[in-house]
């Protein structure tokens, strides 16, 4: 009986072990209290080029061009986009925009069927996501993507 109880108590071991592991690699970066700012800069599979600007008092400009052949062209362009930095999950809070059918996020979303996109941040790049994917945007040392 001794050794079952050992024996038992490996595989409850690795399992906690893993599951603490698991739960540790899916933490957010922490508490980031002020949104980023500059440009930000992506690209994908050599068809899709996204950057936003995201500026000091709470705004941003966003930009996304998706070139065919093997996909429809999606070009957008939105400015003076408002958003509320979302400090608990370091992301741009978008509702005001979502919910407003005149914002040009909202439009666009709608024409391209992308989904309105999220913006989060890891501390250093900008995650964008919409229904078909994500894509990282890093910091432009630069100026310009």
């Amino acid at each position: 009986r001794k050794n079952m109880k050992s024996f038992l108590s490996v595989p409850l071991t690795i399992v906690a072990l893993l599951a603490i592991t698991t739960i540790a690699a899916s933490s957010p970066v922490g508490v980031i209290e002020d949104a980023p700012t500059g440009l930000f800069c992506g690209k994908k599979l050599g068809i899709i080029s996204e950057n936003m600007t995201i500026y000091g008092n709470n705004t941003f400009e966003y930009h996304n061009l998706v070139t065919p052949p093997f996909v429809k062209k999606i070009h957008i362009n939105c400015y003076n986009e408002k958003f509320i930095w979302d400090s608990e999950n370091n992301e741009l809070n978008l509702t005001a925009a979502a919910s407003n059918p005149n914002d040009c996020l909202t439009k666009a979303a709608k024409e391209s069927k992308s989904g309105f996109p999220t913006f989060t941040f890891d501390g250093t790049n900008i995650n964008s996501k919409n229904k078909f994917g994500s894509l990282k945007m890093k910091p432009s040392s630069t100026g310009s993507c």
